[in-house]
């Protein structure tokens, strides 16, 4: 994947996802999970169920050839949304919000709440 790999997190959010994980004893243990767990690109394919997505706007843009890029993860989001069969992902890019949209919860949550229903 073009993720940016673990390593190369800042220490404060790696820690935050270890403890996230349940590793705070061991580190280590928790970052060869994180590897290996966090990767849906072998089964992307094989969903059925609608997906919605919603990305923070100032962490994505576009790059010379008009594909979408997320700055924070450093991947191409047009090329992993095009794995996914048919129509099964929403995208929803929220202009302004941080990476989690976090600072647009007034926003996103009634969103999400509605197309849940």
């Amino acid at each position: 994947m073009e993720r940016r790999p673990w390593d190369e997190l800042p220490e404060t959010e790696l820690r935050a996802w270890l403890y996230a994980a349940g590793f705070t004893e061991n580190p280590r243990d928790g970052l060869e999970y994180l590897r290996s767990s966090l990767d849906l690109s072998d089964i992307v394919h094989r969903l059925r169920a609608p997906t919605l997505a919603v990305l923070g706007g100032s962490q994505v843009g576009r790059d010379e050839g008009g594909d979408w890029l997320d700055a924070g993860m450093d991947y191409n989001l047009d090329r992993h949304l095009d794995e996914f069969p048919g129509d099964t992902i929403q995208l929803d890019i929220v202009p302004g919000g941080d990476h989690c949209c976090h600072n647009r919860g007034q926003l996103v949550r009634p969103q999400m709440a509605d197309w849940l229903t």
